[in-house]
């Protein structure tokens, strides 16, 4: 599916308050304003409340589709687990179900409008090429956005996977 969740479970043998600790040093609140990357390096944005956190990268610029990571930190064996949901910001999900309608509308009136076995029906590329680029593209830069998000977190928490 072309807006699907990646859930991961990490452990790591910092206890539950330590690993706590080390993800609240490396996110800033978030909303505040930055330019760039931060002076300190702090790699994420967001929200810690006590045992659960909210977050996305920080990253030079804006990409909306900027993973945002809900997490959870139990207690395990000795040391702790770290349970993630990563997906896609809600709002970009509807403007991609917007763009993605509007492009099949296009595609199926130039296929109702042009003959084609004419040159005028190369014009068809264009809503084919628009499909592309809505649907494909997008899920390249989240899982590859995905991937390093997986990577920093488990370098913070010096976790591994479940």
């Amino acid at each position: 599916m072309l807006f699907k969740s990646v859930d991961i479970d990490l452990i790591t043998t910092e206890s539950r308050p330590d690993a706590i600790l080390l993800l609240r040093d490396k996110v800033k609140p978030m909303g505040s304003y930055r330019r760039g990357l931060p002076k300190q390096h702090i790699e994420f944005e967001g929200d810690i409340k006590h045992d659960k956190f909210e977050i996305q990268r920080i990253i030079p610029g804006r990409n909306s589709f900027l993973p945002k990571i809900k997490g959870v930190i139990t207690d395990h064996n000795q040391g702790s687990k770290i349970s993630l949901t990563i997906k896609l910001d809600d709002g970009v999900k509807a403007f991609l179900i917007g763009w993605l309608i509007l492009v099949v509308a296009f595609l199926l009136a130039f296929l109702r409008h042009f003959d084609i076995k004419s040159l005028e029906a190369l014009v068809i590329l264009v809503p084919i090429f628009m499909l592309f680029a809505g649907t494909v593209v997008p899920t390249m830069i989240f899982k590859n956005e995905c991937k390093m998000a997986i990577k920093e977190i488990k370098r913070i928490l010096k976790a591994k996977d479940l």
